[in-house]
């Protein structure tokens, strides 16, 4: 079985807005390899994995879709929040964190941000979600080498829920 990861994480660094940028999947074969590596997983993990590889690929409406449908789930609403972060609808990406609560991935996000040097991103040892929403909105309008440590920090975000999402497919 191929790493969920290895198999989206094929175009560089996802972009902190909309995108798109050059080599990103055409959501029909994301579909079909997404939805084949993780056969194994209950119907609304699947759809949270799926969205979560489409945004990576610049899909928004794609994995807004799958992220609707599946309500209430918290891995749909966690990339519910990151594809609202990605369209500049900061304001609904916060209000979609906080329904998320707290997370498994977030003290490895708390560490990985902390490393990167952006301790902003961390209240009192803990990972803050909003604070990132307001890293990344703030990230927009820096020059690009700025912007490069928010966007480590997001492909991290990414590929800490993606692993999450498919720990159920390791043996």
């Amino acid at each position: 079985m191929t790493d969920f990861w290895s198999l989206i994480d094929t175009a560089g660094l996802a972009a902190l807005d909309r995108g798109p940028r050059p080599g990103v999947a055409t959501p029909a074969d994301l579909r079909q390899a997404t939805l084949e590596s993780v056969r194994g997983l209950a119907p609304e993990t699947r759809a949270a994995a799926l969205g979560l590889a489409l945004l990576w690929h610049d899909d928004l409406d794609g994995a807004h879709e799958l992220c609707q449908a599946h309500e209430g789930h918290q891995g749909c609403d966690y990339v519910h929040a990151l594809l609202h972060r990605r369209e500049g609808d900061f304001a609904n990406a916060k209000y979609w964190f906080r329904a998320v609560g707290r997370h498994a991935v977030h003290d490895e996000l708390a560490q990985t941000a902390t490393t990167l040097g952006q301790q902003a991103m961390v209240t009192d040892g803990r990972w803050n979600p909003a604070r990132m929403v307001d890293a990344c909105a703030r990230a927009l309008t820096e020059p690009p080498p700025q912007r490069l440590v928010v966007m480590q920090v997001q492909a991290a975000e990414f590929r800490a829920l993606g692993c999450h999402l498919t720990a159920a497919l390791r043996p």
